[in-house]
């Protein structure tokens, strides 16, 4: 049954049914036909390969609050046998060791100042969870686990409370990481989100939140040490479901909408097409006249722009003629400047005679304006004389 389900040889089933029955996962009753059962490390194995979220690179750490010396005596007990290495760092003792935890060997760092001490533990198994609560506990239990191995290094057989040890959670610290399609084309790249990474609880760390793509495993996986962007991750099918949802129930009927709406543009436009064959012909024919006008305008402005041509030869003859005008007229003006400058010449030099004839043209003037007067006064005299004569009579007679 195994085989067929697989698609697998017999001979490699029952190799890897070998290993496992061997490593405790699975026991065997029976012979031909022979049963499997899965034992409670099976299905503690399925619990942690079973999700979409890789939860892996485990840090738990812890305050303790306890007797400092006490502690002390205890890790260098440890140290003295073997069992822990100790370095000092400014004013904290580091004490390392590695503990047994349900089988899987655990790494433990122990930090002590004179009145402070945390114990850190990693290396912690990696297992799969499809929720970030599940993960949480599993982590929690995990912590339990840890520190019970840890008591039973020390030598403890007994209850924390004995020695008055409390351990105060403080950092729940890991990596998730989700399994890519082998189809697509990726490279190995990073993104930085720019703020703090939130653990396991959701607290604050003094890490920078990061997201990544990698293939550590052998395959395309994309990761993250922040909550938050995991989360987004987890709930991302969900998400996508509701998006469909949504677009199921109101924007798909508004496309249905929109569709008969075109159609019925469509179908419009189908009888206004059948309907209007005769309006079609008319614009065609109209069409055909405009063409021609335009043909018509096309070759009148054809003979335009060659009289156009025409012009502006004669455009540029007649410039031409202007400029050489133009020319003769300052050629010209330089002459009459010229007749002019020695006519002021001549003006300056005959200024002295002009003198001296208006001065006898003057007396001259004079002399016959005198003489006018005397021959005036005479003319009136001998009129006066001859009215006299003429109209004065006498005793039978005119007086001669």
């Amino acid at each position: 049954e195994i085989r067929k389900a697989l698609g697998l040889s017999k001979t490699t089933v029952y190799d890897r049914l070998k290993i496992l029955e061997e490593q405790g996962y699975i026991y065997k009753k029976g012979k031909n036909p022979a049963y499997f059962y899965i034992t409670e490390k099976g299905k503690d194995a399925l619990e942690r390969f079973s999700g979409r979220l890789r939860i892996h690179n485990i840090w738990i750490k812890y305050k303790i609050s306890a007797d400092i010396t006490d502690v002390v005596k205890l890790l260098e007990k440890l140290r003295i046998e073997g069992k822990a290495e100790r370095t000092t760092v400014n004013a904290w003792r580091k004490y390392r060791t590695t503990l047994n935890v349900n089988g899987h060997p655990v790494k433990v760092w122990i930090s002590i100042s004179s009145d402070d001490a945390t114990v850190t533990f990693f290396d912690i198994p990696e297992f799969y969870s499809c929720d970030l609560n599940d993960a949480y506990i599993r982590c929690f239990n995990l912590g339990l686990d840890c520190r019970k191995a840890l008591l039973e290094q020390l030598g403890i057989k007994t209850d924390e409370k004995v020695l008055g040890i409390n351990f105060i959670p403080e950092i729940i610290l890991c990596e998730y990481a989700e399994k890519l399609p082998d189809f697509l084309p990726l490279d190995f790249c990073e993104v930085r989100l720019n703020r703090n990474a939130l653990d396991l609880q959701g607290k604050e760390i003094d890490q920078e939140a990061r997201a990544w793509i990698d293939r550590s495993k052998g395959y395309w996986e994309r990761e993250s040490n922040d909550k938050s962007y995991s989360e987004d991750l987890l709930y991302e099918p969900i998400r996508v479901k509701e998006v469909h949802q949504d677009v199921k129930s109101t924007i798909i009927p508004k496309i249905d909408k929109i569709e008969g709406k075109v159609n019925k543009i469509e179908k419009d436009v189908e009888d206004l097409k059948n309907t209007s064959n005769g309006f079609l012909s008319k614009t065609e024919e109209v069409l055909g006249k405009f063409a021609e006008v335009h043909e018509n305008f096309a070759d009148y402005l054809q003979e335009y722009a060659e009289h156009s041509r025409t012009h502006l030869q004669y455009m540029k003859i007649t410039s031409k003629t202007l400029a050489e005008h133009h020319d003769l007229l300052l050629k010209q003006q330089a002459q009459v400047n010229h007749l002019t400058d020695i006519a002021l010449k001549a003006i300056e030099t005959s200024r002295g005679h002009l003198n001296v004839t208006i001065m006898v043209n003057q007396s001259f003037m004079i002399l016959i304006i005198l003489m006018l007067l005397i021959l005036g006064v005479a003319y009136l005299w001998l009129g006066k004389i001859m009215l006299q004569l003429l109209f004065t009579p006498t005793k039978g007679y005119w007086i001669p």
